[in-house]
């Protein structure tokens, strides 16, 4: 009998679930690199590859599977049953943690879709499209972020990592992502113009953001973009200002700003890129705060009521605008004085990305069952 068809045969018979014996018969077993007469030399290399680096370095595999997986080494009496690993296994995780956290995340990804479905049914993207985009990720982010330092990441990996298969990681590798059609980088270019037009003295009148003349002068909208949004040409710029309606041409020829945020009130494309950027932050926040300590988390508020009277909706809603657009502006005037771009000669060093973003939202409350 061959070692792997061993393998399989004995994890079968100490009871292991279909999913253990799986991923037995698919890398052999578990080895502490110790003689085993039954480990021949093509088996060890994938154990030590694939299934060590995961075990050992506490990557996602079910605990279930995992002692599963083990009471199969002990029944063979394979030297790598004696290990420290239960310990570690009572030090990371207790017999209740995969289901609790996996129901958990279950229903708050389910939650989390439901605004995202409505979004993509109604762009006439179907269940297939969506599959596979979250399969790119998928592969995306266990190529990337769940690497084991000092190794390269490998498709074997990648595959027991999410549970495609590796023929499929191979596959979606060779894919090309999909493509925004620029809106993130028109997103960034207009609101850092918009945003030296609001708190530059040099573009502003007694505080205000001043009309700008399109070129002649320092204080020209044409300068008012080199300094802010780099080698774009100012006609794009102002192009894009006009076709989102932040701005407007007088009479004399000259720019006035008319709104002091870059929010784009026409194109889609251009609102759904905001949504890729804004709701990435906001996970990518939470993701952060589950895993920091207390004193390490960002700031995560929000304020919510269920039961306020329709008329009172909108003096919330017209309070809430200013004083968030209050904020908003008190820190960019802080944060534009770090920014390495607008002083590039300003003390310091490595580089990060600050991101605030505050949101409104209204609903009607569903009625209760009748």
């Amino acid at each position: 009998m061959s070692p792997t068809a061993k393998t399989a045969t004995a994890a079968t018979m100490v009871g292991a679930s279909r999913e253990t014996t799986e991923l037995v018969r698919e890398v052999g077993v578990v080895s502490d690199m110790n003689d085993s007469p039954w480990v021949d030399r093509r088996i060890r290399t994938r154990m030590e590859t694939v299934v060590r680096p995961i075990i050992w370095d506490y990557n996602p595999i079910p605990e279930s599977l995992t002692r599963r997986f083990f009471n199969f080494l002990r029944a063979e009496n394979h030297p790598l049953s004696n290990a420290d690993f239960e310990p570690r296994i009572r030090g990371k995780m207790s017999p209740t943690t995969d289901t609790a956290v996996a129901d958990a995340l279950g229903a708050a990804v389910r939650r989390l879709l439901h605004p995202l479905v409505r979004i993509l049914l109604r762009c006439g993207i179907p269940y297939g499209v969506f599959a596979d985009v979250a399969k790119g990720v998928y592969v995306d982010v266990a190529t990337n972020d769940f690497t084991i330092h000092g190794r390269k990441q490998t498709i074997s990996r990648v595959s027991i990592l999410t549970g495609i298969s590796r023929k499929e990681v191979r596959r979606v590798k060779a894919l090309a992502a999909p493509d925004d059609a620029g809106a993130v980088e028109r997103y960034n270019r207009a609101a850092r113009v918009i945003s030296g037009w609001v708190r530059d003295p040099r573009f502003s009148d007694r505080g205000r953001p001043a009309a700008l003349p399109v070129e002649g002068s320092p204080s020209s909208f044409s300068e008012l973009v080199r300094d802010f949004s780099g080698d774009v040409p100012p006609r794009a710029i102002l192009d894009e200002l006009e076709r989102v309606g932040a701005v407007r041409r007088l009479r004399d020829g000259r720019i006035r700003l008319t709104t002091r945020a870059y929010v784009p009130t026409h194109g889609q494309i251009d609102k759904i890129g905001i949504l890729g950027i804004d709701v990435a932050d906001l996970i990518a926040c939470i993701d952060h705060n589950l895993q920091a300590e207390p004193r390490d988390t960002f700031f995560q508020r929000k304020v919510s009521y269920d039961n306020l009277p329709s008329e009172s909706t909108d003096e919330i809603r017209a309070r809430a605008n200013k004083l968030a657009q209050k904020t908003l502006e008190r820190l960019d005037d802080l944060m534009s004085r770090h920014d390495r771009d607008t002083n590039p000669d300003g003390p310091g060093t490595g580089r990060k990305r600050v991101s605030l973003g505050i949101y409104y939202y209204e609903e009607d409350y569903p009625p209760e069952d009748s």
